[in-house]
């Protein structure tokens, strides 16, 4: 799975934490781009959406993440 950000950053996840058919929780390194709280994404394949409900860096709560750090992003 990747996942593609409407701020046109991608996640190559490393883990999800899943409730029902879709990931709750992503981590991995953010590949390109900024996402922050708030943004809206599509998971590719299956073009579903989400809203990024929060985001932390090394178990620290960030408002805004850039491309090169390791994240978790709650969906």
């Amino acid at each position: 799975m990747r996942i593609a950000l409407a701020s046109a950053g991608s996640i190559t996840p490393q883990n999800e934490l899943r409730s029902g058919s879709l990931p709750s929780v992503v981590t991995g390194t953010l590949v390109s781009g900024v996402i922050a709280e708030g943004d809206d994404l599509g998971l590719l394949p299956g073009g579903a959406t989400a809203k990024i409900r929060g985001v932390q860096v090394h178990g620290l709560k960030q408002t805004t993440v850039h491309a090169g750090q390791r994240v978790a992003v709650n969906l």
